[in-house]
C-alpha cells in the first residue's frame, strides 16, 4: 500500500467511524503527513490518533 492509498483509508475511516466531514477529514490526514505522522499502516490506529487529537484541541 502506498502513502496516497493509505491516507484515503484513514480519511475514510474518520467519516464512517467518527462521523467526520470527508472534507475535514481529508485536511486532518494531510496535516497529520505534513507534520511528520508516523504509525506504521494500521488505519484505524491513526484515524482514532488524530481523532483524539482533535478533540484534545478542542
Amino acid at each position: 500500500m502506498d502513502d496516497l492509498a493509505l491516507d484515503r483509508l484513514i480519511a475514510d475511516t474518520l467519516v464512517e467511524d467518527y462521523d467526520w466531514d470527508e472534507e475535514q477529514a481529508e485536511e486532518a490526514v494531510a496535516a497529520w503527513r505534513d507534520s511528520g505522522g508516523e504509525g506504521g499502516w494500521d488505519a484505524a490506529a491513526i484515524a482514532e490518533t488524530i481523532h483524539r487529537a482533535t478533540e484534545e484541541d478542542d
